[in-house]
């Protein structure tokens, strides 16, 4: 369940930096359209309150919100490493 959680975290910050238009470049290397982008921004959100809900509904309301604060910081964590590594290319 724990790496569950991590890999929809890592997709939902993943989404949600392809919604900015300065990152989508960088990790796509191609300009994607305004519509592309708040559609990446809508999943995105979708999956981090799916993650939120998951990370409560396995663990109770208390843990679970510090599991899903864990999900989503190695998750960013993980998205900044990979913006940062495509950028430096």
């Amino acid at each position: 369940m724990f790496v569950l959680g991590l890999l929809i975290a890592t997709a939902a910050m993943l989404c949600l930096a392809l919604a900015q238009a300065k990152h989508a470049p960088q990790l796509l290397s191609v300009a994607i359209t305004p519509k592309q982008r708040r559609l990446a921004g809508w999943c995105g959100w979708l999956l981090t309150t799916f993650c939120a809900w998951l990370a409560m509904k396995h663990y109770g309301v208390g843990v679970g919100l510090v599991t899903f604060l864990a999900w989503a910081c190695v998750g960013a964590w993980a998205t900044m490493l990979l913006v940062t590594a495509r950028r430096s290319r």
